[in-house]
């Protein structure tokens, strides 16, 4: 994905950064295109194995309100899931800053193709294989607790419950937007007001459960039929399992919910949470295009068309 924020370097940079690392030069280096953020490069070492080096944007450049600590956040979500997810592992992580201006690290080479790549592809049977094996992954990570709602490194709040901290969450990318002088579809002010009318069902969520909150087909690698890999924990939260992107209305599979042993029909404040998040996900899309310096109408249309579908939607929800 082309992005103002990517960090591109030099050859003879990237050579240093992996003699760093590995002691050796690298046979090939080749930038991977996909991801919003950061940059990805593929090297492939001498005897033809292969390793992936990801860089962080600048220190200067403005990020998200959301967006904490997001590369420290990979390498301990990486670190901490190793043995329990199929995730690459960490081969080197550099924040000194001494040969490049940006923390970076290098990690596992996962091989298959991203899931949103390969789906069309497959025909139904063998995307339900993937999608079950996805819900229990999932399900895998949410079963993880914690000890307070939010950002993974976020410093604890105690005594902060979810709906304190997902209105927080919504009146901070408003302020992004507001600061970025980005234009919304639906009034700002109703926004918060619908959240804050829907607090009793964000309050029904009592336990901080380990969420990727970005597990989309597209980080999501596939081998054989089957998952061989999952990326991108950088914006990991603690908070509730329905705001997981396979949960969202329009990702949402009966593979994915069986794999996940979801069972239930949704009750009524569940279904208001999903729409509540099903908002959050397309105000942050709506808000990041100028902090990523996208230049496409056709993404601004996009996000602007969601967001009022989300709107006609959730003004359904009940208090």
């Amino acid at each position: 994905m082309e992005s103002g924020t990517k960090l591109r370097l030099e050859e003879a940079v990237l050579k240093v950064l992996v003699r760093e690392a590995f002691g050796t030069e690298p046979e090939e280096i080749e930038e991977l295109s996909d991801g919003w953020a950061n940059t990805a490069y593929r090297v492939r070492l001498p005897g033809g194995r292969r390793v992936v080096l990801k860089l962080a944007p600048l220190p200067e450049v403005k990020q998200m309100r959301y967006e904490v600590k997001l590369m420290q956040t990979e390498v301990d979500m990486l670190e901490r899931l190793d043995g329990v997810l199929p995730v690459p592992r960490v081969l080197a992580y550099d924040t000194s800053r001494r040969l490049v201006a940006s923390d970076y690290f290098f990690m596992e080479h996962l091989d298959g193709t991203p899931f949103d790549k390969l789906k069309p592809l497959l025909n139904p049977e063998e995307r339900g294989v993937v999608e079950r094996q996805l819900g229990q992954y999932n399900r895998t990570l949410n079963e993880i607790r914690g000890d307070r709602f939010g950002p993974y490194l976020a410093p604890a709040a105690a005594g902060i419950g979810w709906y304190e901290v997902f209105l927080g969450m919504i009146r901070d990318v408003l302020e992004d937007g507001k600061e970025m002088a980005v234009e919304f579809p639906v009034p700002v002010n109703e926004i918060v007001s619908q959240v804050e009318n829907s607090r009793n069902a964000l309050e029904e969520v009592k336990e901080p459960r380990l969420l990727h909150w970005d597990l989309w087909a597209g980080n999501v690698f596939v081998l054989e039929g089957e998952i061989s890999g999952i990326i991108d924990f950088e914006r990991a939260i603690w908070g509730d399992p329905l705001i997981e992107a396979y949960f969202r209305s329009k990702t949402m599979t009966e593979a994915f919910r069986q794999g996940y042993g979801w069972e239930e029909s949704f009750t009524a404040a569940e279904e208001t949470r999903r729409l509540l998040y099903d908002l959050y996900l397309h105000l942050v899309m709506h808000v990041e295009r100028p902090f990523r310096q996208f230049t496409s109408p056709d993404h601004e249309a996009w996000t602007r068309d969601r967001l009022l579908e989300d709107w006609k939607r959730i003004r359904g929800i009940p208090g």
